[in-house]
């Protein structure tokens, strides 16, 4: 396996955990602090996910990491975000 797909694998399988987990995390706090503040703390775990990514497989840009994660990241986000709201 090359390094640029292990890269890949890596990128996808931390932004789809963590979007599933701050879709959870999103929905305590817009409890407590409403839907802005939410938004908020999902787009900063976000941008921490982004650095740790580019740590862990060295810098590739923002374009690589978006089409690599940060889309992922959203989705996963916004449906659990959903799916808790709908419990």
């Amino acid at each position: 396996m090359d390094f640029d797909s292990r890269s890949s694998r890596i990128s996808v399988a931390l932004h789809t955990v963590a979007g599933f987990f701050s879709g959870w995390f999103s929905f305590h706090i817009a409890q407590f602090y409403g839907n802005l503040v939410s938004i908020a703390v999902g787009v900063l775990i976000l941008i921490m996910i982004g650095y740790i990514t580019e740590f862990i497989v060295k810098k590739k840009g923002i374009s690589w990491w978006m089409g690599n994660g940060g889309i992922l990241y959203l989705f996963f986000w916004f449906i659990s975000w959903v799916f808790f709201l709908n419990l």
